[in-house]
């Protein structure tokens, strides 16, 4: 787990970053979508909001690449291939410093999504 804060481009603003890694595990493309769009509307889990989320995770349809935008005040996905050797999937997620996120939860909402074939958690 790492973190970073830093300024951004305004005096007083700063941004805080996570990366999470989630070694030896395949996860289930269609559960992973939908949990990472939920976290990423939910204001309890993420108060003052997100900056940058992207990721590389393993799921059933191989090495892929997510990067998340927002459309009309929606979070869309946008889900490619990579080529990118198989290793720890992993997701960074930057959102405004002194957010008060709790990343052990963050942690646990993703680690618990369910591999491909699976019931949800």
């Amino acid at each position: 787990e790492n973190t970073r804060s830093g300024s951004g481009q305004h005096e007083l603003s700063s941004v805080e970053g996570r990366g999470l890694r989630f070694p030896f595990q395949t996860f289930d493309e269609a559960e992973l979508s939908a949990r990472l769009t939920a976290l990423l509307a939910d204001r309890t889990r993420l108060p003052r909001g997100w900056l940058r989320c992207k990721g590389v995770f393993d799921t059933e349809a191989g090495r892929r690449l997510v990067n998340a935008d927002t459309h009309e005040e929606r979070v869309v996905l946008h889900w490619t291939d990579t080529q990118e050797e198989h290793g720890s999937s992993r997701i960074e997620l930057l959102v405004p410093a002194w957010s008060g996120v709790d990343w052990k939860a963050v942690r646990t909402l993703i680690r618990e999504c369910p591999a491909a074939g699976h019931e949800p958690v």
